[in-house]
């Protein structure tokens, strides 16, 4: 049995973690939601107490329909992907050797649910990379719900808004909401023969659940583009992945 007490959160001892977890909820609205995150995930960091959770959200996610289960995902796969930032190896290693293979299970379940959101997929695929080990994607995936990723080119080094999705498919290297005149280069996206690895793996999820928005976003993500400081040709991965530093990419 944990002794909660004796483990840490956000805020100190972890003893108020077990009634939140005792409290989950399938609407993902219910404030117990924001309760937990900021406990045991706040702002991306992660504690002790963060990993022993990680089995009762598993059991939790087990008795809920695959459509409800974006929430819990993508809560477990942040904390899977935050294991490098947080001490006590031995701890962590072995709560994520335990639930990984549940929830990647459960994680491609959801996947393949046709009604799910366009948002909920995106946080059901990271929640299966950061599982899977994959280093940027299990963390960088979801900001095409924000369709706006930062970059790095590869080439000059300059920072890069890249932006894939609602707003359109360019790259800028200024702060382009509600200013027309930014200097802009197209992005072009990759044809779906031309993916490989994970690029191919997340475009055939989309197809095979029908989301054919997300598919079109993937091809873009998976595409290329001119750098606006240095006229480069570089791939819009490759200056993520550069952003999002050597320990994850």
């Amino acid at each position: 049995m944990t002794d909660w007490s004796s483990l840490r959160d956000a805020y100190g001892d972890a003893s108020k973690v077990p009634d939140l977890l005792n409290r989950l909820s399938p609407n993902p609205e219910d404030s117990v939601w924001d309760d937990l995150w900021s406990r045991i995930c706040h702002q991306g960091t992660v504690y002790s107490a963060s990993f022993a959770a990680l089995p009762h959200l598993l059991q939790w996610a087990q008795t809920v329909p695959a459509v409800q289960r974006a929430m819990v995902l993508a809560l477990a796969g942040a904390i899977i992907a935050s294991q490098h930032i947080v001490s006590g190896a031995e701890c962590r290693t072995a709560a994520i050797e335990e639930t990984a293979a549940g929830f990647e299970q459960l994680g491609l379940e959801t996947l393949a649910q046709s009604e799910l959101t366009p948002s909920d997929f995106i946080y059901a695929a990271q929640a299966v990379l950061a599982v899977r080990g994959e280093p940027a994607w299990s963390e960088e995936l979801e900001h095409l719900n924000d369709g706006e990723l930062v970059g790095v080119c590869t080439n000059c080094g300059v920072e890069l808004y890249l932006v894939v999705g609602k707003y359109g498919f360019f790259v800028t290297a200024d702060e382009w909401g509600n200013r027309e005149n930014t200097k802009r280069a197209p992005i072009v996206a990759a044809t779906a023969g031309s993916l490989t690895g994970v690029q191919r793996w997340l475009y055939a999820q989309a197809v095979a659940a029908h989301h054919e928005r997300i598919a079109e976003w993937l091809l873009y993500l998976f595409g290329s583009t001119d750098c606006p400081g240095c006229g480069q040709r570089i791939g819009v991965v490759e200056a993520v992945e550069r952003a999002s530093g050597p320990t994850r990419g």
